[in-house]
């Protein structure tokens, strides 16, 4: 992502990022550190979603309100944008839309990262790799 959108945040160990039922309106990039995802069952239990790491990006949901809870494994920092500010980004500036596009064509991407190129693109995606380099302007 961008360094001047957003804002950098930092966590302690076990902090909670997101909770599960927080609005869905935000994009999170891990800059150190490492975080989980996990969603609570009905029976209490608790089910790990991921992992994510320095350059991952989380949060992606489409859904209105978060779907899973996000923990600092470790001492963690992450960058918050809000995904208006994304698509705003977009609209902006030219040469991100352009990026973001070429990304979304010809690298294969996971899915936290199809998320934010088809968010910021709205362009179909293939599977798979390290999006950070590239949206950097």
């Amino acid at each position: 992502m961008q360094h001047d959108v957003g804002v950098v945040r930092s966590y302690a160990s076990k902090s909670e990022i997101i909770h599960e039922n927080d609005p869905a309106d935000r994009v999170y990039e891990v800059i150190s550190g490492a975080v989980c995802t996990s969603r609570t069952l009905r029976e209490g239990r608790r089910q790990i979603a991921g992992f994510y790491f320095s350059g991952d990006v989380f949060g992606l949901e489409s859904a209105e309100k978060q779907v899973l809870t996000a923990k600092a494994i470790t001492s963690t920092t992450v960058r918050v944008v809000k995904k208006s500010a994304l698509k705003a980004l977009t609209f902006c500036n030219f040469g991100f839309t352009r990026r973001t596009a070429a990304v979304a064509q010809t690298k294969p991407l996971n899915s936290m990262q199809k998320g934010l190129v088809g968010l910021a693109t709205n362009l179909p995606l293939a599977p798979g790799s390290n999006l950070q380099a590239h949206l950097r302007i």
